[in-house]
């Protein structure tokens, strides 16, 4: 039996925008917090902060777990807020998904006005539903 990574995620604020990664892949536009699977003898929280890192090429600091949820497939999903130690959203050279860059797959950290939520495309499900939630939106 296989057991599914759970997944550590980044919620950083900055002002009325949320740090976030425009996806495009094989012809689907969505959006995702930063993050990805936990790895072996890894906790959530370096994970977390390993995945900002690559992701984005920011360095931040964990100030609190805000949501704990398993989606329908069965994988866990920790969100920690963060604040921002020093950076500016971009996939930094060594990053995994830099490397997965295709035209039909692309990663664009960006900020995100926090009212334009609603209408976004969020995944996975259940993260879209809460930053609604801790918007008040």
């Amino acid at each position: 039996m296989s057991t599914i990574k759970p997944r550590a995620t980044v919620l950083m604020i900055k002002g009325d925008s949320i740090l976030m990664i425009h996806r495009f892949r094989d012809g689907n536009e969505y959006y995702v917090l930063p993050g990805g699977g936990v790895e072996a003898g890894e906790t959530p929280e370096l994970a977390t902060l390993r995945e900002l890192k690559e992701e984005t090429s920011i360095l931040g600091k964990i100030e609190q777990r805000v949501a704990d949820f398993t989606d329908k497939e069965g994988r866990n999903h920790q969100i920690f807020l963060c604040t921002r130690i020093a950076g500016e959203p971009k996939l930094s050279d060594d990053s995994p998904e830099k490397m997965k860059q295709t035209e039909t797959n692309t990663y664009e950290p960006k900020w995100v006005e926090i009212d334009s939520l609603p209408s976004l495309v969020i995944w996975p499900e259940g993260t879209k539903d809460f930053l609604v939630k801790q918007f008040n939106l």
